[in-house]
């Protein structure tokens, strides 16, 4: 790849842009970190944590309550044990405290700072603060994620995703030079086209058969409908060379439906608007590495404490460099499985996997807490069933459960009773179970679909 010059008259060696030569020196270090040890990595992480953590006391009000206890002149000394006695941070309490959570003296070169909200997917949305060094951090792992999987910048890049009102509306979608800012600085420039997830299935093939991009990017849901779409009309894209996803949880079954499809293994990314990276997918094979420079992720029990190799544990999260709106220790909602050391010989955290989402675990009478899943249905079922796009079952109350379906037509009483006896088995408890039907099932707020959804939780 060329850099840009920035400097009339230098073609070689070019003299990159000030913007430009801080992400390729960015880039240089993310190069030596994730070859760096565990132990080091997470002794890099404790001592950015400690200049967070001091600017935190000092100057977020929220912080100076809630850790009074802690004092400033212990903080040089902090190890992990103490760390890990820092207050869980909830949505909740991000929610209550938005105002009291941001910095009353953000660092002058951490300027400008810029507003946002999350999407509202798990409810009230969370207003949220980027500044200068966050965004760069975000550009550093975008192109991190180019040079991991082998991206050639110069080619088409498609995707797939949500867009207000009629932005990127088909037929023709949108197309921007370039692949945004995190690629900018190489050459030659390829182009991002952009189409929005609302648009039908049958419409967005079109789309890539006339387009027909080297890149794709989409949701997880709506590259499985792609997918059964494309294999049931034997449609291929010619060009494609790589399939990516993001913003919801990425199933097995997707990943293989795409793979017969299309014949390309999914490359995933976990991310949140709040935190920027969390996670990316190995180049060479499909759990997670932690972003550790850019967050310092812990999977604990119920209990608060560290989960082992294998076990389950809630997802808390904390954001090293955002001195505007530090989020310390902050259970984000997510649930995943510590993964083993990884044989590629990165030192950055595993993740075997992103299991849910506390909003995806349903809940017995009891108060038990599970996972559900949608187990194959018998073959005399599958011959009964009309054509399904989509299928989201919703738990509306401890006894209830509502199954809704994107179909031609609805499914018949008789069906409705074998599937709810189906689930009543699976689910080991005997569920009424309602049926809608609709047209689309997606978040108006986010394109966003979830099989599973809590309304209890």
């Amino acid at each position: 790849m060329i850099i840009r010059s920035n400097t009339s008259g230098n073609a070689w060696p070019t003299i990159a842009s000030h913007n430009d030569a801080i992400l390729l020196g960015l880039q240089y270090q993310l190069e030596q970190s994730q070859w760096l040890t565990p132990e080091q990595i997470q002794q890099s992480q404790l001592k950015q944590a400690r200049q967070l953590l001091t600017h935190a006391l000092t100057t977020v009000p929220y912080y100076k309550d809630s850790l009074s206890l802690l004092s400033i002149d212990s903080i040089p000394d902090l190890d992990w044990t103490a760390w890990q006695r820092i207050p869980i941070l909830v949505r909740k309490d991000v929610q209550e405290n938005s105002q009291n959570l941001i910095s009353k003296t953000i660092p002058q070169d951490h300027l400008p700072v810029g507003a946002g909200l999350t999407s509202g997917s798990t409810g009230r949305p969370i207003s949220l603060l980027r500044t200068r060094v966050t965004s760069q951090m975000w550009d550093a792992f975008t192109l991190r994620s180019h040079l991991w999987y082998g991206r050639d910048l110069s080619k088409k890049r498609a995707a797939i995703r949500y867009f207000e009102g009629d932005i990127a509306a088909a037929p023709l979608g949108a197309m921007q030079q370039g692949w945004g800012t995190a690629a900018d600085m190489f050459l030659p420039h390829g182009t991002v086209i952009a189409l929005n997830v609302s648009t039908p299935i049958v419409e967005q093939a079109k789309w890539l058969l006339k387009e027909n991009p080297e890149y794709l990017i989409s949701y997880p849901s709506n590259l499985a409908a792609l997918a059964e779409f494309c294999s049931k009309e034997q449609i291929q894209f010619s060009n494609l060379k790589e399939i990516a996803t993001m913003g919801e949880l990425l199933s097995i079954e997707q990943r293989n439906a795409c793979r017969e499809a299309f014949g390309l293994e999914i490359i995933d990314t976990y991310s949140a608007e709040e935190v920027g990276y969390i996670a990316m997918q190995c180049p060479s094979s499909q759990h997670y590495h932690v972003q550790s420079e850019n967050v310092l992720l812990e999977v604990v029990d119920e209990a608060g404490k560290p989960c082992k190799t294998g076990e389950v544990g809630r997802v808390v999260l904390t954001t090293l460099h955002n001195f505007a709106k530090p989020l310390i220790r902050y259970a984000i909602g997510d649930y995943a499985e510590v993964g083993a050391p990884c044989q590629c010989g990165r030192g950055l955290t595993v993740l075997k996997k992103v299991v849910g989402r506390s909003r995806n675990m349903f809940i017995r009478p009891d108060g038990q807490k599970f996972w559900p899943s949608v187990p194959r249905f018998t073959d005399e079922m599958y011959a009964a069933l009309p054509a399904t796009r989509q299928t989201q079952y919703v738990q509306k109350a401890l006894d209830w459960i509502e199954v809704r379906a994107v179909v031609e037509q609805s499914y018949s009483s008789e069906l409705e009773a074998k599937i709810t006896t189906f689930f009543q088995k699976q689910f080991e408890y005997p569920y009424r179970m309602t049926f809608t039907y609709h047209h689309s099932l997606v978040n108006v707020n986010n394109g966003k679909f979830e099989e599973f959804l809590s309304e209890l939780s």
